[in-house]
């Protein structure tokens, strides 16, 4: 009698211990939530859209184009609801991320897993993979995803009564929060329709169901033919149609992969051991190869598109199903759980040498060969955290910001601007709505999305560079089609009438279903074939992009105190800085015969310059950007242009922009 109860004691007092571990590591992760709140520049792209909808503008990015800049319009959704009760969208954004990521986590450690020291590993792996931690905020889709795929494989394990309803709706909703993770549920819809086909033999019960369940998508893809012109986001031609060798993309997926290894190993082990162990092992009902076969899908895919440049955001959906796995392992004894806890403290504290920047300490900002790595992968939320801590306090470098809400309230109407971006979020959730941003990435852009690269073989990673033909700037800023090549001024016009032309009209609906199946792809073989040897349009699109930035003007004599520097000086030492979002504008004071210019520029960042010559014409050369630190020498010889002003605008970089010095050399 007295051992029986002290074996009861001694359970209950486990039990406690046990109970009260797992309560403690649910509030750690609330607080490393709350630690690393951030925000992405991709998230800031569709918080332009969510503006410019709440607003009566159109859920567009530049007002008068309809072009799908984002992939996931139930999330976008979400946080335009909130935005429309709140009125604060960076906290809007980051309440819901918070929201679904701890929610998500609630349902894999209480409803999922059975075992309390089975929930307690899982909340260990949790915390040691930055895949995971990184993206439960951003700004980015993930926590909503992390919340449906949970949603979904409880209904799966868990509920058995008629749930292949309920299943159709939950792959509907993970497919219009991503269309792409439709994979990792796709192999269970398949075995549960099968099944249930089976049972009741009736192809048109299991056919309406499927509709019924699959509306939410069918009706958003109808919409988006009908709004956008087009059922996929523009953001799958501007990554997906690049003209890029599926040998370059396939290397660079590999990339991803190896990345993840040496940067994060946890997420990776915790993955492959899902899926060895859901093959391997005794499971309820066999159930779970399914779910593997799911993430073996959508990690083929992850390597089919080249991966991605943010570190880990692609791997965090099947790091966290792949915990669903093992939260249904049936472990025998203590033992097991004495391996599994000793295997997890050891790949856990290489994940922590491996580049947990800031989770523990402050990072310098903005400094780029900190975060991204020569493979054009980059430690995204390491980028850009210190940032989003002064967006989130409304604050930047001790300057009070207008948030980005009232810049869409303001219904004033001004002269439209046009202006030229590589990052499209920022640049773009803190300009007027009624400035016409082109990007040179093309997420935003119908024709340049449907453009090759402008270099196959110098590229990164969900970065591809288009070249812009000559005529587009002014086509975009004028509001008339000026574009210089005759095949692809035409396929404009076709483009143009879809996404900017009236919603109804009869002309729009036939051109979208031209569009949509090919028929004037010709039009752009053509421009392609004949633009290898065409300029950038660059030169044209500096004459108007000045005129919208900030200006700093010097006479020629000052820049002598600047020595001449070589290849590797440091870029911030007797250099002169040049703010981001300005140019520099260089005075000669009279018509000067130049023959040779010398100068140095920040390697890492992408110069313009350019040379005011007579009768409105100009000489115009680009310094590129290198992957090189510090200073980079450039001399450039001249027949003796005569030039009165020199423009050097830093179009591309990490805003830390630098001349170390500039040397004319004039004729006699």
């Amino acid at each position: 009698m007295d051992l029986h109860r002290g074996k009861e004691i001694k359970e209950h007092s486990e039990n406690n211990i046990g109970k009260f571990i797992l309560i403690f590591l649910f509030l750690t992760l609330i607080v490393v939530f709350l630690r690393i709140l951030w925000i992405s520049d991709d998230s800031e792209i569709s918080m332009r859209f969510i503006l410019n909808f709440v607003n009566g503008n159109g859920l567009l990015y530049n007002i008068g184009e309809r072009v799908q800049g984002f992939t996931h319009p139930l999330w976008l959704l979400i946080l335009s609801l909130g935005y429309f009760i709140s009125g604060k969208i960076f906290l809007t954004t980051l309440f819901f991320s918070l929201l679904f990521s701890l929610g998500a986590v609630w349902v894999l450690i209480y409803k999922i897993s059975d075992n309390r020291y089975t929930s307690i590993l899982i909340l260990l792996l949790l915390l040691f993979s930055q895949a995971f931690i990184d993206y439960t905020s951003s700004g980015l889709e993930n926590p909503l995803s992390f919340f449906l795929i949970s949603i979904f494989f409880l209904y799966y394990l868990k509920y058995y009564r008629d749930k292949i309803s309920y299943l159709y709706l939950l792959s509907s909703l993970i497919f219009l929060n991503r269309p792409d993770l439709i994979l990792i549920p796709l192999p269970v819809l398949v075995r549960e329709t099968f099944i249930r086909y089976r049972e009741v033999r009736k192809i048109k019960k299991i056919f309406s169901r499927a509709l019924i369940g699959f509306s939410p998508a069918i009706f958003w893809l109808i919409f988006s033919t009908f709004y956008y012109g087009f059922p996929l986001p523009n953001t799958a031609f501007a990554k997906l149609c690049t003209g890029i060798s599926h040998k370059k993309l396939l290397l660079q997926g590999i990339c991803y992969f190896l990345d993840s290894l040496k940067y994060d190993p946890i997420t990776l082990l915790v993955i492959f051991s899902g899926i060895l162990f859901s093959f391997f092992y005794r499971f309820r009902e066999k159930k779970l190869p399914y779910i593997s076969t799911g993430i073996i899908l959508y990690l083929l895919y992850i390597l089919y598109i080249g991966g991605d440049f943010m570190a880990g955001r692609f791997l965090s959906v099947p790091f966290f199903t792949s915990l669903i796995i093992l939260s249904s392992y049936e472990f025998q004894d203590k033992f097991d759980y004495g391996i599994i806890f000793l295997l997890i403290l050891i790949s856990g504290y290489g994940s922590l040498r491996c580049g947990r920047e800031t989770l523990f300490r402050k990072v310098k900002f903005n400094i780029e060969e900190d975060f991204i790595r020569k493979s054009g992968i980059c430690n995204e939320r390491g980028y850009y955290f210190a940032r989003s801590q002064c967006i989130i306090n409304t604050t930047r470098n001790n300057r009070e910001l207008k948030d980005p809400g009232d810049y869409f309230c303001d219904k004033i109407k001004r002269p439209r601007k046009t202006r030229v971006e590589y990052m499209v979020g920022y640049n773009g959730l803190f300009e007027r709505p009624d400035t016409y941003i082109l990007d040179r990435f093309a997420l935003v852009d119908p024709l340049l999305s449907r453009l090759k690269v402008k270099d196959v073989n110098n590229w990164r990673i969900g970065h591809f560079e288009r070249k812009i033909p000559i005529g587009y700037f002014e086509t975009v800023a004028l509001g008339k089609n000026l574009i210089k090549d005759k095949s692809l001024r035409e396929y404009y016009d076709k483009l143009h009438l879809v996404v900017s032309g009236k919603l109804f009209s009869f002309n729009r609906l036939k051109e979208i279903v031209k569009l949509n199946f090919g028929r004037y792809n010709y039009l752009l073989k053509k421009y392609e074939e004949s633009s290898s040897k065409e300029k950038d349009g660059d030169e044209s699109i500096l004459k108007y992009v000045v005129e919208d930035l900030n200006s700093v003007t010097l006479n020629y004599s000052s820049l002598k105190k600047y020595k001449i520097k070589k290849n590797g000086d440091k870029w911030d030492i007797n250099t002169l800085k040049i703010p981001c979002g300005s140019y520099l504008r260089i005075s000669l004071g009279r018509m000067e015969k130049i023959y040779g210019c010398d100068l140095s520029v920040d390697g890492n960042d992408e110069y313009n310059v350019w040379f005011t010559l007579k009768e409105n014409k100009s000489f115009y050369f680009k310094i590129p950007s290198s992957d090189d630190g510090g200073l980079k020498r450039i001399s450039k010889k001249m027949d003796g242009i005569e030039a009165d002003s020199i423009i050097i605008w830093p179009s591309k970089g990490d805003s830390l922009y630098s001349l170390g010095h500039f040397l004319l050399e004039f004729g006699k």
